[in-house]
């Protein structure tokens, strides 16, 4: 293959969106390294998940942890492979957010569709975080391009990748099952769609999606479906129900206002004059489909929250993939030299101010989440429970951050279940209730009404320990924790709590 002559081949633009997309991932791997020596609650809690092999546990499907644990064992678990997993699910999100635009635009704006995502801060200032978000900004576009695709071409490789992607998604976070409310719209508007419904080959994809579902369909009704109390409750709503709904809404609306905003002010600079609000439909396609993947998801979580349901902004993000070919639909021409550039310009800048930010802010300011020191928490942990046992930690129980990133410190090699998830603790009944464990909290006295609750007659004598952490130009702090000998029990019911 002559790369050069393929090279030679590519426009300005789509040059710059190769190279942004690997400085950027390389920086987002390389910056937040320079100041993370501890574990972000995220990735920690995920890693934690994936090193049970478990089809499910109390909050989410497994896919993110099998994702993150198995790329960072390849590499011994340094913080950097968590950076770079993230990386990879971005570069290739918006590869496929490219690939759908392409079947609507030119080069060049299906470039600028994909590029607008990135002034929504979620797709790089949060991806670091590695969560089961992370994996949606992989899945997502594929399953988004993949649909598109079975309805215009219907070849039988569109609808089993369809079914993998889909299957990837909904076993990372169950809220891309909404996405199947936008397809469903697509299909009703689009005579032309709902052709393929005659034919074979969505019937096949449909069944194996719902094959590759089926283990976790199994986990979810012997554990009682215990994953959906944390969906329905989760986190303490703090606001009333209006305010909810209407930060909600903000969110909903914030980030397409951020990025039309973008594209005005580049066609602006380019063109020398304002595009104004009379916006003229140039193609109706790329309009139909986009509002139908927007509308459709966004409707259905609006009408989550109308019927009383919680509420989160984050769950916003997987509109947005969608939305800078939703805004180009409406673009006024062809996209000039001048604009090129003034975009290519915009995109750098932005870019570099959202790395410079992080950056500067956690090399200044000491966090105990990014800045303790792994091998002194470790060794804390490990003395204390010689000193009193005799015997190497046998496993952790304890605070979801602290247990996990305790665990993290031994790479692995020891189990851990946090006080709250009763059916990863309940997979290590047996191991408690002979070896016993080491408890580990920030708080006593809730570390002692878990423990009891869990561990039944049991009542832990915490030891307070400290630990100091800086970051590189910040003042020094101090992390305070508790730990305490779980000694072995009889654990028969162990992890039976709903």
């Amino acid at each position: 293959m002559n790369f050069s002559a393929l090279w030679g081949s590519k426009t300005f633009l789509q040059k710059f969106f190769i190279i942004f997309l690997i400085f950027s991932g390389l920086l987002w791997v390389l910056v937040p390294s320079t100041y993370h020596s501890s574990l972000h609650f995220d990735p920690a809690e995920t890693l934690m998940w994936g090193s049970t092999f478990n089809p499910g546990n109390a909050k989410h499907p497994p896919m993110s942890g099998y994702m993150l644990y198995n790329f960072c064992r390849i590499f011994g678990f340094p913080n950097w492979a968590i950076f770079l997993l993230s990386q990879v699910c971005v570069t290739i999100g918006f590869i496929y957010v490219y690939k759908l635009a392409r079947c609507f635009f030119d080069r060049d704006n299906s470039v600028i569709a994909t590029l607008l995502i990135t002034f929504y801060f979620f797709y790089n200032y949060e991806t670091p975080k590695f969560n089961a978000n992370i994996p949606h900004l992989l899945f997502v576009p594929m399953m988004c391009y993949y649909f598109f695709r079975g309805c215009s071409a219907n070849k039988y490789h569109h609808w089993i990748l369809l079914a993998l992607s889909a299957a990837g998604a909904c076993l990372s976070k169950y809220s891309a099952g909404i996405l199947s409310v936008s397809f469903i719209l697509y299909l009703i508007v689009n005579k032309d769609a709902r052709k393929v419904l005659t034919t074979l080959k969505p019937y096949i994809g449909a069944l194996l999606f719902c094959a590759l579902m089926t283990p976790h369909i199994y986990h979810l009704i012997k554990t009682d479906f215990l994953v959906f109390n944390y969906i329905s409750h989760g986190k303490a709503v703090k606001y009333s129900y209006f305010v909810q709904l209407l930060v909600f809404v903000a969110a909903l609306i914030a980030p397409m206002l951020s990025m039309s905003a973008a594209c005005f002010i580049f066609y602006w600079i380019s063109e020398k004059k304002f595009p104004g609000f009379k916006l003229s439909i140039t193609n109706p396609a790329a309009l139909q489909y986009t509002i139908c993947i927007i509308g459709g998801q966004a409707a259905t979580l609006l009408l989550m929250g109308i019927c009383g349901h919680r509420l989160l902004t984050i769950w916003t993000y997987p509109l947005y993939l969608c939305a800078g070919i939703f805004i180009i639909s409406f673009y006024p021409g062809e996209t000039s030299c001048r604009m090129k550039r003034v975009f290519a310009l915009f995109c750098s800048l932005f870019a570099a101010i959202l790395l410079i930010f992080p950056l500067i802010y956690y090399n200044c300011k000491s966090k105990y989440r990014y800045h303790i020191d792994k091998t002194v928490f470790r060794a804390a942990a490990e003395n204390f429970y010689r000193e009193r046992t005799g015997n190497d930690i046998p496993f952790i129980s304890g605070d979801i951050w602290e247990a996990s990133m305790l665990q993290n410190t031994f790479e692995y090699k020891i189990k851990a279940a946090p006080f709250t998830d009763p059916i990863l603790t309940a997979l290590h009944a047996e191991t408690i209730r002979k070896h016993g464990a080491l408890g580990i909290t920030a708080n006593p006295e809730a570390g002692s009404a878990n423990i009891e609750k869990l561990f039944r007659n049991v009542s832990p004598q915490w030891q307070e320990m400290e630990i100091e952490y800086c970051a590189r130009f910040g003042k020094p702090k101090k992390f305070k924790f508790y730990l305490a000998v779980i000694p072995p029990a009889d654990v028969k019911e162990l992890g039976s709590q709903k």
